[in-house]
């Protein structure tokens, strides 16, 4: 049982994402589309690895910033400027994992798309 117990504390976690947080509902619903997307484009094995990989480092970013805004909001409610630092940066954490995925989704459909088109 022992075991068992930091996969229920992690489901908790990931429950608390998806029912508490709407950046990551739509997150979530974007990488959902995708893979539709995907199957529509019948990606190859290789670009499932890469599309897969994307649409998790934006939820995982996704998830650390919201854990950092917790701890943050524990410590201090008052505004501090090194707690907006750790939040602002936290945020800039998923900018940046989305955008790496926003230019990742233009190299795996771009060339799809415009054959389609």
């Amino acid at each position: 049982m022992k075991l068992l117990k930091p996969f229920a504390f992690a489901l908790e976690g990931l429950g608390e994402m998806i029912s508490g947080h709407n950046n990551f509902k739509v997150q979530l619903a974007i990488g959902t589309l995708v893979v539709f997307a995907g199957i529509f484009f019948q990606f190859r094995q290789e670009e499932w690895m890469v599309l897969i990989l994307a649409i998790g480092l934006v939820l995982a970013a996704e998830m650390a910033n919201s854990a950092i805004e917790a701890v943050v909001d524990l410590i201090t409610k008052e505004r501090k400027l090194d707690a907006k630092k750790a939040k602002d940066i936290a945020a800039g954490m998923v900018l940046l994992a989305s955008g790496l995925s926003i230019i990742i989704g233009i190299f795996l459909f771009g060339p799809r798309l415009l054959r389609f088109l």
